[in-house]
């Protein structure tokens, strides 16, 4: 009868009417559904849609044939130009089975056309619930709180999910964001970013109690001097911060000297920023004991030295002389004045004795 009322009698009223009585007896009708879906849109019909299509979601079989009916209407009023509508019903059939696909891929795009990110995020946290994947969570919590933090421009929910994220899995990878977050939050005038900034110095503080990995220590202990320094303050915490890092270097003979090095010129970096010239010189010092010829912890004490600290003399590694004093005997006394020369030019006197 649909057929012959479209394709003989050429008469679209007839045809919706026809194709709606049919699905109402055979509701999973492939060519019936077809031919009601083309001749709605034809005619603009938006709201004989939606009452087809909400009859045939509520007498579809289980949640999955319900989310594909659910996702055709969807896919129906974007096509009709509804685009509101549309994300609605994207939203809908998602919501039946959430999972990244066709209708979360459709959620994103109209959410980014229409402004709509609060739909796209409801999505995101219900994948990051149904995630079992650590890293996969992370990732999905990540574009979440950016589109909270940008877009949305809810800056409190883009701070509490991110700090639900590093509550739940003490990820010291997450305290980047979470620490710009709080810092945000104080610019503001918020005290809940200072209240985080001390909960991540107790949670480290913890976390290095409980640890035997000395580099682990260390790098937790680097953070800690860092919130320390550039959050608080409170440059005294900073370098207790440091030092308790420089027991741990010199009690542990197998640890990663260039990060506990680095440790050591941060907290010049800070001494610095304080204006404290000799402490500045005395940590790049420490630095340079720990590598020799550490980069970093020569320039800083040379900018000590430009503050007017104590220079410190940074060890640098040794020379490698030339072929002739290599060859040469130590009772060679020309030869072991030449060494003198050559050696002292490099500020390495020390090395030849």
């Amino acid at each position: 009868a649909v057929h012959i009322a479209e394709h003989d009698i050429a008469d679209e009223a007839r045809v919706l009417d026809l194709a709606i009585e049919g699905l109402e007896r055979f509701p999973t009708s492939a060519k019936l559904l077809v031919a009601f879906e083309r001749t709605a849109q034809s005619r603009g019909d938006v709201a004989r849609a939606n009452t087809t299509f909400e009859r045939l979601i509520e007498n579809a079989m289980g949640a999955h044939g319900r989310r594909g009916v659910a996702y055709r209407h969807a896919r129906w009023l974007e096509r009709a130009g509804q685009m509101s509508e549309a994300l609605d019903a994207y939203v809908r059939a998602f919501k039946l089975s959430p999972a990244e696909g066709i209708a979360f891929s459709a959620i994103e795009r109209l959410a980014a056309d229409l402004g709509r990110f609060d739909a796209l995020v409801a999505a995101m946290l219900a994948l990051v619930e149904r995630t079992s994947h650590v890293e996969k969570r992370l990732a999905l919590m990540r574009n979440t709180v950016a589109l909270c933090e940008g877009p949305i421009g809810d800056l409190d929910r883009a701070f509490e999910l991110m700090h639900e994220a590093w509550s739940s899995t003490g990820r010291t990878d997450l305290l980047p964001d979470l620490r710009r977050l709080s810092r945000r939050l104080v610019e503001r005038g918020s005290p809940r970013g200072e209240a985080c900034f001390r909960e991540m110095v107790t949670h480290l503080d913890e976390r290095i109690k409980s640890s035997w990995d000395a580099d682990d220590q260390i790098r937790c202990l680097r953070i800690v001097a860092s919130i320390h320094a550039l959050e608080l303050s409170d440059l005294a915490s900073a370098l207790e911060a440091v030092d308790r890092g420089m027991v741990v270097a010199n009690e542990n003979e197998d640890i990663d000297r260039v990060e506990a090095a680095e440790l050591a010129c941060d907290a010049a970096e800070y001494a610095l920023a304080s204006r404290s010239a000799d402490e500045a010189a005395k940590r790049a010092y420490d630095a340079g004991k720990l590598v020799e010829g550490h980069e970093r912890a020569i320039d800083l004490a040379a900018r000590a030295a430009a503050m007017g600290g104590k220079r410190a003399s940074v060890p640098r590694p040794l020379p490698v002389p030339p072929p002739v004093l290599v060859e040469a005997t130590v009772s060679d006394t020309d030869t072991v004045a030449a060494s003198y020369t050559h050696l002292r030019a490099h500020e390495t006197v020390l090395d030849l004795v």
